[in-house]
């Protein structure tokens, strides 16, 4: 039997067979219509959006490096120091504040869910 056959079924093909496809689009918050400037600016990374908006409107964070020296850049902001884990962006929010506010981001998956499915 081949060697170049043997390696391909055993080490190419179950991540070619079973690899798992993300169904969140922009993990990562990279691609954005516009580079935050200020707080509460979570709408400018497409596709995402915060749900719960409040008549003082969106409230959770986008956080880029596009945009340095300002409120919401990477890695220095008003909030402290943090890296993005990958690129050059996250998002921000409270899960948890002392009056019980939360915030929270949402995004449309690009796929349905399947029951029983990993």
């Amino acid at each position: 039997m081949n060697m170049k056959f043997i390696v391909f079924s055993l080490v190419i093909l179950p991540f070619t067979l079973f690899s798992q496809s993300n169904l969140v689009p922009n993990p990562s918050f990279e691609l954005f219509n516009t580079c935050p400037s200020n707080v509460s600016q979570i709408n400018r990374a497409i596709p995402w959006f915060e749900p719960n908006t409040s008549s003082a409107g969106s409230t959770s964070d986008y956080f880029n490096a596009c945009n340095p020296n300002t409120y919401v850049s990477v890695p220095y902001n008003d909030f402290g120091f943090q890296l993005a884990k990958s690129g050059n962006a996250y998002a921000g929010f409270y899960t948890y504040g002392l009056t019980g506010f939360r915030e929270y981001v949402e995004v449309q998956l690009t796929d349905t869910l399947e029951p029983g499915q990993e």
